[in-house]
C-alpha cells in the first residue's frame, strides 16, 4: 500500500473500516493499519470533502502526545484501481483487548479497576482537550487495555470523519451510526462540539463497566436519543449495590444533561483517582489472544424515523484550573532587582494575551491513598461529623476586653461590665502568619447565645441609619455596613460567626447544626438544618427554601459581585429531605461554608417573590420588620420581636430591646455625635454609619462627650489603584509605576482620620490578612522614584499613562495629580483625566476602557477572601468584574490552590499568596484601608464589634 505498508493479516472490522496487521517495509517494523471506508454511492465531491476532513483531523490528532493515547505514525490515501480511494491511518501494534471485548468475555469490572481505567481515559481526554481536539466517540470499543494494564484511547481524529460520513451520507434519520448508546445529548442538537461531550460518553462507559450495560438500552436509536435528551439515568448504585461512596455522585455528574454541570477532564481525574484508592483491585491475569488494535464494533442499527427537532441550549462554567505550576516562582521573579530579559515589542493594540504554559506529557502516577469519607450524619448530628478546621492559629490579641477583626457577628464586647466603652485596635502578634478563623463543632453551634452580665430586656433603641430596605435578594450584599449588620437580626443564614470565650472569631452553624460536612474533595457540602427554626408566620425553615434561593439568584437580572460568585461556585442546590441541604460545587472549595455566613446562605421562603423581594421581611431571626405611619403620613420601619424565634437554636443573637426604631440622620450643620446627645431621655441612640464628628480636628463640647461612647475598629473596606493590564501589558512597566506610588502624599490628600495606608489588599479580619509592613514589593513608604526609574529602564511606553479620577470622588483630582507627579519623576509620561463615571460596571468590558489606572474601593463585609479575589479579579468567573483584565495562568493557579487548600492554616496562607501575587505583579497598587469610628449613647451597652462596625446582636439598655 503506497509502496510502503504490506498488509499481512486482517484482525478486525467495523462499520467504517478494516484493521490490518501490517509491515512498514521502510522502517522494518510491525504496525497496525486502519482502512476507513465511506459509502460506495457517495458523490465524488462529497468524497473529496470527506477525505480532506479526514486528513485535517488526522493531523490534529497526530500532535497529541500522551501515554494514554494511541499515537498516529502516518496517514494517507491509498489509490485503488478497482474501487474508490481509501484513507488510512498507521498506528503502533498493541497487544491486549478492548474494553468491549473485556465486557463480553469477563463481564463487569471491580470498582477500583473501573476507577483506575477511567482516570487514565480522562488523562487522555485532558491532553486532547487542551489541544482543542474533541474525540466525539468515546465507547468501550475505542478504549484498549494493553497486556501491561495501560489504557490506550483509540481513534482520536477519526471520530469527526466517521461521524461526518455517517450523518452526511447514510441519511437514515437517526443520527450517527453505532455510537448512540454513548452520545451526549447536545450531539443531537446540531450545536458545536465541546469537550464535556466526551465526559458524558465516559459516564456511559463507566456505567457499563460497573453494571454490565450502558445507562440507556433500546432497540431503536430514536428511543435512545429520547432517553439521552429527556430521561434521567438510572442510579448506578441501584444497578450495582455496594459501590463505595462517591460513585453514584460521579456517574450522575458525568451524565448531566447540561454540559456545564459535568466535571471537566482534570476534575474527573481527581475524583476517579480518589475512588481508585478507595477500592483497589487486580485485573485478571487471564488474557484473550493478543490483537494489534481493536475491532470497530457497530452499535444498534437506526430505524427509519424522523430526525428530532431540538433547540440548542447554552450555559456557562468557570474555566477549568490551569495545570499545576508555581506561583511562588513568579513572585520571586518579579521581586528580583536585576532587570529581566527584554520582552518582545507588543503588536498593535489590543496586545495579545499570554499563551497558556505548555503541558508536559502526563506520566502514570501512583494511585493516591484513600481519602476517608465521613459517615452520613445521623439526627441529631454528632459532633464528629464536623470537618476539621482549616486552622487553629489565630494571632488577634485581646486589648482589654475587645477583639477586633472582620465580618460576621460578635468579635468582641465593647461594653463588658467595668469597661470604659471604647474599642481599641488589636494587631498581629506575628506578621509572618496570615490571619485565620477557627471552625467550630456542633456543640459550638448550639444556642442560646451567652447573655451579657447585667443585660435586661425591654426599652427602645433609636438607630440613625438608612432604613432597612424592602429588597435584599438572595446573594445580594447590603448597600451599607449598617444595613448588613441589621439584616443579621432579621435573617439568619446557614453559617455565622461567634466570639469564643478567649475572644477569637469562630465559624459555626447558625441555621445548620454545624459548619458543614465536606465530601468529594470539597465539591460537595452537606448541611443539616436545626429542628424547629421558624419564620415570623410560624412556618418552618426547610431545605427547599435554599433551593428556592438559588432559583431566585439565577433569575436575578443584575446580580452583584456576591451573586456572581455564588452562581460561578455552586452548580446546584439539592434538598433530599426537609432538613438536609446539599451544595454541589463546580470546583473544589474547602472554604465554602465561609461564603454562606451572610446573604449567600440565607433561605428564601415560599412568600418570596421577584416583584417585591420580601426575604428580609420573612424573618427567622430575633426581630421582624414592622411598619409604622408617622404624623406626616410616611411609613417608617421598626424592628420588633419575632414571636417564633427560638433562642435555643441561635448561638449568635439575643433579643433584649423590645424595639429598634429608625431615624434618618439629617446633618443640617450638626454632627452625628450632637444628634445622639440630643436624643430624648430613655431612648438610647446608636449610629451604624458615618463618623463621630463633622470635623475630626474639632473637639466636641463637654456636654456632648459626657453622654457618648465611641466604637473603633478596622473595617473590611480598602481602596486601591487597579492597573489596566490590557494597556500596560509589560510587567516591568507596571512594577515601575507601583514603586513610584507616593503612598504618604496620597494619604495626606485623603485627610481622613479613618484612612490607614496599606501595602496589601486584604484588610484586618479577613482570612489571609498579613500585617502590611513594606509589602511584597518592599517599596518605600512614599514611593521610590529612583528605583522605579531603574526598573523602567528603556521600557517606558511611547504614550502617556492616563491616571483616571471620577466625578464625585472625594479628593480624586488631587490624588491623581500626586500620582502623576511621582510618575513623571520616575521617567514616565503621564497625565490625570476626569473620566466622568465610575470605570467598572456590567456594561463595561474589563480592560476595554482607554485609561491605565483607576481607583476602586472594595468592601465585602465578610472575612471570606474569595469575595475579594474571585468575584473581583478572577477573569474566568462569568459576569465577574475581572478588575485589571489580568487573564494570567499564574493568578488562576494561585486562586485554584487557595479554594482547594486543606490542612492547618493552608487556605488562609494560600489566599495571602494570592494577595501577594496581585501586588507583586503590580496588577493593583494598594492605597489605604479604613477604620470605623462610630458614636453611641452611654446608656446603650452590650454592643459587639466586628469588621463592619458595631453590631446590635447583644445590645441592651441600662436601667
Amino acid at each position: 500500500m503506497d509502496g510502503r505498508y504490506r498488509l499481512v493479516e486482517r484482525v478486525g472490522a467495523g462499520a467504517m473500516g478494516v484493521v490490518w496487521r501490517a509491515e512498514d517495509t521502510r522502517l522494518g517494523r510491525h504496525v497496525a493499519v486502519k482502512l476507513l471506508a465511506a459509502p460506495e454511492d457517495m458523490p465524488e465531491a462529497d468524497r473529496e470533502r470527506l477525505i480532506a476532513l479526514f486528513h485535517r483531523e488526522a493531523r490534529a490528532a497526530a500532535v497529541l502526545e500522551s501515554s494514554y493515547i494511541v499515537g498516529i505514525h502516518d496517514h494517507g490515501t491509498a489509490v485503488r484501481e478497482d474501487g474508490p480511494d481509501l484513507p488510512y491511518l498507521v498506528m503502533p501494534m498493541l497487544t491486549g483487548r478492548t474494553l468491549a471485548a473485556w465486557l463480553r468475555e469477563e463481564g463487569p469490572l471491580a470498582a477500583g479497576e473501573v476507577a483506575r481505567i477511567g482516570a487514565q481515559i480522562c488523562r487522555a481526554l485532558a491532553v486532547a482537550h487542551r489541544a482543542g481536539v474533541v474525540h466525539r466517540d468515546i465507547k468501550p470499543a475505542n478504549v484498549f487495555l494493553t497486556d501491561e494494564d495501560l489504557v490506550k484511547v483509540l481513534d482520536f481524529g477519526v471520530a469527526t470523519f466517521v461521524d461526518a460520513a455517517t450523518q452526511r451520507l447514510t441519511r437514515t434519520g437517526d443520527g450517527p451510526n453505532g455510537t448512540v448508546l454513548y452520545m451526549a445529548p447536545e450531539r443531537f442538537k446540531d450545536g458545536p462540539d465541546e469537550p464535556r461531550g466526551d465526559l458524558y460518553s465516559l459516564g456511559c462507559v463507566l456505567h457499563e463497566l460497573l453494571a454490565g450495560n450502558p445507562p440507556f438500552m433500546s432497540g431503536s436509536a430514536a428511543a435512545l436519543i429520547h432517553h439521552h435528551l429527556h430521561e434521567p439515568p438510572p442510579p448506578i448504585d441501584g444497578e450495582r449495590p455496594g459501590l463505595p461512596d462517591g460513585w453514584a455522585e460521579l456517574i450522575a455528574d458525568l451524565l448531566a444533561k447540561d454540559p456545564a454541570e459535568r466535571p471537566d477532564a482534570e476534575t474527573a481525574i481527581e475524583r476517579l483517582e480518589a475512588l481508585a484508592g478507595a477500592g483497589k483491585s487486580v485485573v485478571s491475569a487471564e488474557r484473550a489472544a493478543p490483537v494489534s488494535v481493536p475491532e470497530d464494533e457497530p452499535g444498534p442499527l437506526p430505524e427509519d424515523e424522523p430526525d428530532p427537532v431540538l433547540t440548542p441550549e447554552t450555559s456557562y462554567r468557570i474555566a477549568p484550573p490551569e495545570p499545576a505550576g508555581e506561583a511562588e516562582a513568579a513572585q520571586a521573579e518579579v521581586r528580583a532587582e536585576a532587570a529581566p530579559e527584554p520582552e518582545p515589542e507588543p503588536e498593535p493594540e489590543p496586545e495579545p494575551e499570554p499563551e497558556p504554559e505548555p503541558e508536559p506529557e502526563p506520566e502514570p502516577e501512583p494511585e493516591p491513598e484513600p481519602e476517608p469519607e465521613p459517615e452520613p450524619e445521623p439526627e441529631p448530628e454528632p459532633e464528629s461529623t464536623v470537618e476539621p478546621p482549616p486552622s487553629r492559629r489565630n494571632f488577634l490579641s485581646v486589648v482589654g476586653a475587645v477583639v477586633l477583626g472582620g465580618g460576621g457577628m460578635a468579635l468582641g464586647m465593647l461594653d463588658e461590665p467595668g469597661g470604659d466603652g471604647k474599642g481599641g485596635a488589636a494587631g498581629s502578634t506575628d506578621s509572618s502568619l496570615p490571619y485565620d478563623t477557627l471552625v467550630g463543632t456542633a456543640a459550638d453551634s448550639r444556642g442560646p447565645a451567652p447573655t451579657p452580665d447585667g443585660a435586661r430586656r425591654g426599652r427602645e433603641v433609636t438607630i440613625l441609619s438608612t432604613p432597612l430596605p424592602d429588597a435584599s435578594g438572595p446573594g445580594r450584599l447590603a448597600p451599607t455596613e449598617g444595613i448588613a449588620l441589621l439584616r443579621q437580626l432579621v435573617s439568619r443564614t446557614l453559617t455565622g460567626y461567634k466570639r469564643t470565650a478567649d475572644g477569637r472569631l469562630m465559624l459555626v452553624g447558625d441555621l445548620a447544626t454545624a459548619p458543614g460536612r465536606m465530601t468529594d474533595g470539597g465539591r460537595t457540602w452537606t448541611f443539616t438544618l436545626k429542628e424547629d427554626v421558624r419564620y415570623e408566620d410560624g412556618t418552618a425553615v426547610t431545605s427547599a427554601d435554599f433551593t428556592r434561593a438559588r432559583t431566585l439568584l439565577d433569575e436575578d437580572p443584575e446580580p452583584d459581585p456576591l451573586g456572581v460568585l455564588l452562581s460561578a461556585t455552586v452548580l446546584r442546590v439539592e434538598a433530599p429531605d426537609r432538613r438536609t441541604v446539599v451544595y454541589r460545587l463546580r470546583t473544589p472549595d474547602t472554604g465554602f461554608p465561609f461564603l454562606l455566613a451572610g446573604p449567600a446562605g440565607a433561605p428564601a421562603p415560599v412568600a418570596t417573590n421577584r416583584a417585591r423581594d420580601e426575604s428580609t421581611r420573612a424573618a427567622c431571626g430575633p426581630y421582624r420588620i414592622a411598619w409604622n405611619q408617622t404624623e406626616n403620613g410616611e411609613m417608617r420601619p421598626t424592628l420588633r420581636r419575632n414571636p417564633h424565634w427560638d433562642p435555643a437554636t441561635d448561638p449568635l443573637r439575643t433579643a433584649f430591646p423590645d424595639t429598634y426604631r429608625f431615624e434618618v440622620w439629617e446633618a443640617a450643620g450638626r454632627s452625628l455625635a450632637e444628634r445622639i446627645r440630643s436624643s430624648p431621655a430613655r431612648r438610647p441612640v446608636v449610629s451604624l454609619g458615618g463618623d463621630g464628628s463633622t470635623d475630626p480636628d474639632t473637639p466636641l463640647a463637654p456636654d456632648v462627650m459626657s453622654v457618648l461612647r465611641f466604637a473603633e475598629a478596622p473595617s473590611t473596606t480598602v481602596s486601591l489603584y487597579v492597573v489596566n493590564t490590557r494597556r500596560v501589558w509589560d510587567r516591568d512597566v507596571r512594577l515601575a509605576l507601583a514603586l513610584a506610588f507616593p503612598r504618604q502624599d496620597v494619604h495626606r490628600i485623603l485627610a481622613e482620620g479613618q484612612a490607614v495606608p496599606t501595602t496589601r489588599i486584604l484588610p484586618p479580619g479577613v482570612r489571609g490578612h498579613l500585617d502590611s509592613g513594606a509589602g511584597p514589593l518592599g517599596a518605600a513608604e512614599n514611593g521610590d522614584p529612583e528605583r522605579a526609574r531603574k526598573t523602567l529602564g528603556t521600557r517606558a511606553p511611547p504614550r502617556e499613562l492616563v491616571v483616571a479620577h471620577t466625578q464625585g470622588e472625594p479628593n480624586g483630582r488631587e490624588r491623581a495629580a500626586a500620582f502623576v507627579d511621582a510618575l513623571l519623576r520616575a521617567g514616565f509620561r503621564a497625565r490625570a483625566a476626569d473620566v466622568g463615571v465610575p470605570p467598572t460596571g456590567s456594561g463595561i468590558r474589563p480592560g476595554a476602557y482607554d485609561y491605565d489606572l483607576h481607583v476602586v474601593t472594595l468592601s465585602t463585609y465578610s472575612p471570606d477572601p474569595s469575595l475579594f479575589f474571585r468575584s473581583h479579579f478572577d477573569t474566568r468567573v462569568p459576569d465577574g468584574q475581572g478588575l485589571g483584565a489580568f487573564d494570567d495562568p499564574a493568578l488562576h493557579r494561585a486562586i485554584d490552590r487557595a479554594t482547594a487548600a486543606t490542612g492547618d492554616g493552608a487556605q488562609a496562607a494560600a489566599w495571602a499568596k494570592v494577595d501577594e501575587l496581585l501586588v507583586s505583579l503590580a496588577v493593583v497598587v494598594p492605597i489605604c484601608r479604613y477604620e470605623n469610628l462610630l458614636p453611641f449613647h452611654r446608656d446603650l451597652e452590650g454592643l459587639t464589634l466586628d469588621g463592619r462596625g458595631p453590631s446590635l446582636a447583644a445590645a441592651y439598655v441600662k436601667s
